[in-house]
């Protein structure tokens, strides 16, 4: 949301944009900073665009991001670890509860019973296409990340992310692993993701151009990264 040399501020929107234009790849949020969204509003909104997806669409979801988006949201100074665990429980909820719902959390609550009408489907949120709900995939960055035990002991997927060195990648894959021992749940390399960072152009001169080039807009993403 606040930083220019990363202008999607709405990844689930970009990929809404782009279904008709590829209608046989899947498309993963990269990611949705969840402490900043109110749950009910994204339930909602990612069970829509499952649908206009057709079923291509892959939940990536970390539990923070850049300071200043936090500030813009009002919880720099939360404990943003407890906001995401209770706003993808409040998510799961949603989809898996019929109408009407009462949900009671420390930082959101979400209800229609008030306003709720069965005769015209009122107070009613969409379940997504994919069922219980798409893949959930979560980020991970530092070493031997806490989160990566949390993600296998819930049965989510992990992505090693695309500026994470070799050797950090490797140790999501061990932890990963010891968190789905704990739970008696098999490690499916196949589900491993490691993003990587592409550009695709007709010939390798202008490929290695767009990549290489001080100028170019990989370098200005790096530096900017790496300076942030």
């Amino acid at each position: 949301m606040t930083d220019p040399s990363e202008p999607i501020a709405s990844s689930l929107t970009f990929i809404a944009w782009l279904l008709s234009q590829a209608p046989s790849i899947r498309f993963g949020t990269g990611i949705l900073n969840l402490p900043s969204h109110r749950p009910a509003s994204l339930a909602a909104t990612i069970a829509m665009v499952d649908h206009l997806s057709a079923g291509r669409l892959i939940l990536g979801v970390r539990p923070d991001g850049l300071l200043s988006d936090a500030e813009a949201a009002t919880n720099i100074d939360a404990n943003r670890s407890e906001m995401f665990a209770e706003c993808i429980n409040q998510l799961l909820e949603i989809w898996s509860t019929e109408a009407s719902y009462r949900i009671e959390g420390r930082y959101w609550k979400a209800s229609t019973e008030r306003a709720f009408d069965a005769r015209i489907g009122e107070g009613v949120m969409l379940k997504p296409l994919q069922r219980p709900h798409p893949p959930i995939v979560v980020t991970a960055v530092a070493p031997h990340s806490p989160s990566v035990v949390e993600t296998a002991k819930r049965g989510w997927e992990l992505l090693s992310s695309h500026f994470a060195a070799s050797w950090i990648a490797k140790s999501h894959w061990s932890t990963f692993v010891a968190g789905c021992q704990a739970v008696g749940r098999r490690a499916d390399p196949l589900s491993w993701r490691v993003a990587k960072s592409i550009f695709v152009a007709d010939d390798m001169k202008t490929a290695k151009h767009y990549a290489t080039d001080p100028r170019g807009p990989y370098h200005h993403y790096f530096s900017t990264l790496m300076t942030n």
